[in-house]
């Protein structure tokens, strides 16, 4: 079983790697900033690899970042030349840019090369977002949907100078999905293979994007799903959305009745992609999901009218977030958010899901 020693581990991208290496059956050990120096060293003793993912984003004091990003990468790096443990520093896209991160993170890698280690390594990474992501630190696409949150719509801005600007932008759980893939099957991780996974999005999309989540009225999915931009971007950006509201959107719809019956539009649109509508029942006192997703989006319908659901949910990111609420209409899922179903009524009930992509059983992305 091998053990992957996470530094930065209890940060953005640290808790992400942590988690998909428990999926695989792999053992994170963890090292953060405020752990006891004294642990470090066995730490790195007991670890098989070492991901480096430790970082100053932000500082008032320049300093600040030439410590972190330089200095304690140097250390890091030494000691896994020590111990002669493979090594790889999460570094940037923005290496060498002439800000003081950018800068620092450069002096890092020069750092790392200066070791003459075939062990050590290190990537450049684009822009990474996701849920936990904090707002005015790590991505203006954090910062962005921490204003839609609030319904602050006014705080997102655009420069007109960065209207029609490109930006690589790649969502934190493919990084780490890839990362741990490699590490584990013992292949070659690249810069290349990182661009790829990157989505390219003109900022234009993106505010108008999270924009409409701060501004819009009746069902978000509907219009966001028209947005001229990468489809695979905005269902991450409303995923992310979804999970930082930390309580659930509560759906209710028109129903068009006359006397024989009546005619409700659930959802129009579907993200340029394929969707799958699934039909669930379940018996009185049993419960069902009991899972959470990496990536999918799911709308609930309870469709049975006679029946009582409750639905349970809780993070397996942030002990924090955890909500039940009873008895509703429709519901929409996010990410990394296990969700359960129990029937407490004394009737068969009746959901109808919508889920953003079909079920691909090889590639299933539904974790227990």
């Amino acid at each position: 079983m091998k053990k992957v020693l996470l530094i930065g581990g209890k940060g953005f991208i640290g808790r992400f790697l942590s988690l998909c290496l428990k999926e695989q059956g792999a053992v994170p050990l963890i090292f953060d900033k405020d752990d006891a120096i004294e642990e470090r060293t066995d730490l790195f003793k007991e670890s098989d690899y070492i991901i480096d993912c430790h970082g100053c984003n932000r500082s008032n004091d320049e300093q600040e970042f030439y410590r972190v990003n330089r200095d304690q990468t140097y250390e890091y790096a030494s000691l896994a030349k020590e111990y002669k443990k493979s090594y790889l520093f999460l570094s940037t896209i923005q290496s060498g840019n002439g800000t003081p991160y950018g800068d620092s993170k450069k002096t890092g890698e020069e750092a790392i090369d200066s070791l003459h280690s075939n062990y050590l390594n290190y990537i450049h990474l684009p822009n990474i977002y996701g849920p936990t992501c904090r707002p005015g630190y790590n991505s203006v696409i954090a910062t962005w949907i921490d204003y839609a949150v609030k319904r602050e719509a006014s705080k997102i801005h655009l420069n007109d100078d960065s209207i029609d600007k490109i930006i690589p932008f790649l969502y934190v759980t493919d990084l780490s999905e890839y990362l741990i893939r490699c590490i584990l099957e013992n292949l070659k991780i690249s810069d290349e293979d990182i661009s790829k996974l990157a989505t390219p999005v003109c900022l234009k999309g993106a505010y108008k994007a999270i924009h409409h989540l701060a501004t819009f009225e009746g069902d978000p999915l509907k219009d966001i799903s028209n947005i001229s931009a990468n489809p695979i971007f905005l269902k991450r950006i409303y995923g992310t959305y979804l999970y930082e509201r930390k309580s659930p959107l509560i759906l209710s719809f028109k129903q068009n009745c006359d006397e024989r019956g009546s005619f409700t539009e659930i959802f129009k649109g579907g993200f340029k992609s394929e969707c799958q509508f699934s039909l669930n029942t379940i018996y009185p006192g049993f419960v069902k999901g009991g899972h959470y997703h990496h990536h999918k989006l799911e709308r609930f319908l309870d469709i049975s009218h006679n029946s009582y659901l409750s639905y349970s949910f809780k993070s397996i990111l942030d002990s924090s977030v955890e909500y039940c609420v009873d008895n509703i209409f429709s519901i929409d899922i996010p990410p990394f958010i296990k969700h359960s179903l129990m029937n407490k009524g004394k009737s068969i009930s009746s959901i109808a899901i919508w889920a953003d992509a079909p079920f691909n059983p090889k590639e299933a992305d539904t974790y227990r």
